[in-house]
């Protein structure tokens, strides 16, 4: 099994035995480490990869996100339906898992800051975002 996979399964499992708090790395100021390392390792194999590599992959790329972005649109919708969730609201949701972490966070933070409203506001609207 993937380190970063156990990683995240025993995080988890702490979380859940209470052992680690909720928001952690807040707490102890270390989030904004934190997604920098992250980021390092998402994007850091990105500086070995040549031009012709890229173009090598130009066209199943674009055709895995053309499928992903429609069967997860599709699937959404219908899952949004049997949740409650309106289309649109399933399918920002759904289109989430393209993203991944902290992709999704990030545009997620982002998106509930730019209503320039209180904490109160943006904390509502981050926790509708999260599902909270």
């Amino acid at each position: 099994m993937n380190t970063f996979i156990l990683c995240l399964l025993f995080g988890i499992l702490l979380r859940e035995l209470k052992i680690f708090k909720p928001n952690m790395l807040v707490g102890i100021d270390a989030y904004g480490l934190m997604m920098l390392g992250i980021l390092l390792i998402i994007y850091g194999p990105l500086a070995t990869t040549s031009v012709s590599d890229l173009i090598d992959l130009l066209i199943p790329l674009l055709l895995s996100f053309l499928i992903g972005v429609f069967g997860s649109a599709v699937f959404a919708s219908i899952a949004g339906k049997i949740l409650g969730f309106s289309v649109p609201m399933a399918i920002a949701i759904g289109l989430t898992s393209l993203y991944g972490f902290p992709g999704t966070m990030i545009l997620s933070q982002e998106a509930a800051k730019s209503i320039q409203g209180t904490e109160e506001e943006i904390a509502m609207i981050e926790g509708q975002i999260y599902l909270k």
